[in-house]
């Protein structure tokens, strides 16, 4: 009897060990891979459409081309450049351009915009000052021109004799922004989200 109970000691023994030997040897799962932040840029060429109020009225389409930069470790803060250019209603073309800041969908332009004159109204060059909200792909924007200098023409000198004016107006814009540098977190089924991480 004792040696039946050795033997089936001994080959117990002889199962366990080496299993528990591979369980020890056996090589772990690789840990999830972790996605390392990078700063990211974008380039966004728009379509825009202004509603123009002030001493000169009038309506604008045009064109607009900036940059963004998302730092890394800050992904919501935007800091970067715009330049636009519109064709008004009036005949007059209006041109800009500066930085632009922000945080999330809130941001501010600042910069410099030239209108042209017209048969009524002298050119200026003004300020640029235009707080805005960021929806995706499309944007909207209160931007106000006040003008740097607004003098007048001399008398019976056939020009104008007053500037455009300071400027008021109701901007939107279609966007697609195109990322130029940096890498954007993954989900599984591929797509990235700047500033979210997997499974979040």
């Amino acid at each position: 009897m004792k040696l039946v109970l050795s033997m089936l000691v001994t080959g117990a023994l002889g199962v366990l060990l080496p299993a528990g030997a591979q369980a020890q040897t056996a090589p772990q799962a690789p840990a999830t891979p972790q996605f390392a932040p990078t700063a990211l840029g974008f380039l966004s060429p728009a379509l825009v459409y202004s509603n123009v109020w002030g001493r000169s009225p009038a309506h604008g389409v045009g064109a607009e081309l900036a940059y963004s930069y998302h730092p890394r470790a800050a992904r919501r803060l935007v800091l970067g450049a715009f330049t636009q250019g519109q064709v008004y209603t009036d005949g007059s073309l209006r041109f800009a351009g500066g930085l632009q800041t922000g945080y999330g969908p809130f941001g501010v332009e600042l910069g410099l915009a030239h209108r042209t004159g017209t048969d009524d109204f002298r050119a200026s060059t003004g300020l640029h000052v235009a707080p805005y909200l960021s929806l995706g792909v499309l944007s909207v924007a209160l931007r106000f021109t006040v003008p740097l200098n607004d003098t007048q023409g001399a008398p019976n000198s056939g020009v104008a004799s007053l500037g455009q004016g300071p400027e008021t107006a109701l901007t939107l814009g279609l966007r697609i922004p195109v990322r130029v540098h940096g890498q954007l977190p993954r989900w599984h089924h591929g797509c990235g989200c700047p500033g979210r991480a997997p499974g979040r």
